[in-house]
């Protein structure tokens, strides 16, 4: 069997965890300002350790970054420096020119593959494919340009929107390359990314999600059964 991390928190009393960090098969990264709750809840659920960062001084690395075990994507307004930090361990680093700023909000990725906002530039989808390597499908979930927001994805499953269309459902198993679930988090919440960080070791989710909500995230993430 399997372990499987499995943890429940909040940061400083939100339960929007997935705004304050960012996490692949890698790398996990932390908003400077996060609490040591959340950083040692990550660390025990995600099997690595935690390293703070910044974009634009903000903590909301969430909201404005996406990342794969490759790349991360970053908006403009992030300094040299704050890049430097992705740099120095191996990603790729791609700074979006576009207005399109809250980088988390609009693209979602695994080690397989990316969905992006549809209304992003044709030249920004394929530096984004360039920067993380792999094929990034544009589209939209839910009805949503902001799929970032909608899509919770690692290299085993994912889970989407909880009214993600049936024809949207099937671009996004295709376009990551995996199977995954619809749902809710956050007692309700359909913007599912926006309330936990996982990779294929396991999840932390806000602590007002529900138990079944749970159940869905880990069927989801393919973790049933490990």
């Amino acid at each position: 069997m399997i372990f499987v991390g499995r943890a429940k928190t909040t940061d400083y009393g939100s339960s929007f965890i997935g705004l304050y960090g960012l996490c692949s098969e890698k790398h996990l990264f932390l908003g400077v300002p996060c609490s040591p709750k959340l950083e040692i809840a990550c660390r025990d659920a995600l099997g690595l350790e935690a390293r703070r960062a910044a974009i634009d001084d903000s903590g909301l690395l969430g909201i404005f970054c996406a990342m794969n075990s490759n790349g991360i994507i970053v908006p403009a307004s992030a300094s040299r420096a704050e890049r430097d930090v992705f740099k120095k361990l191996g990603l790729n680093v791609y700074a979006m020119k576009s207005r399109f700023s809250a980088c988390g909000n609009n693209v979602a990725a695994n080690d397989k593959g990316a969905v992006a906002n549809p209304d992003l530039p044709a030249a920004e989808v394929r530096a984004i494919g360039d920067c993380l390597g792999v094929e990034v499908v544009q589209m939209r979930i839910a009805g949503h340009a902001t799929v970032g927001a909608c899509c919770l994805a690692t290299n085993a499953g994912f889970l989407a929107h909880a009214r993600t269309h049936e024809d949207e459902f099937e671009v996004l198993k295709s376009a990551l390359k995996v199977d995954g679930s619809v749902g809710t988090l956050n007692m309700g919440l359909p913007f599912v990314r926006l309330c936990a960080l996982a990779n294929s070791k396991g999840y932390v989710v806000g602590e007002s999600s529900t138990g079944f909500e749970m159940g869905r995230l880990e069927e989801g993430l393919g973790l049933i059964g490990h």
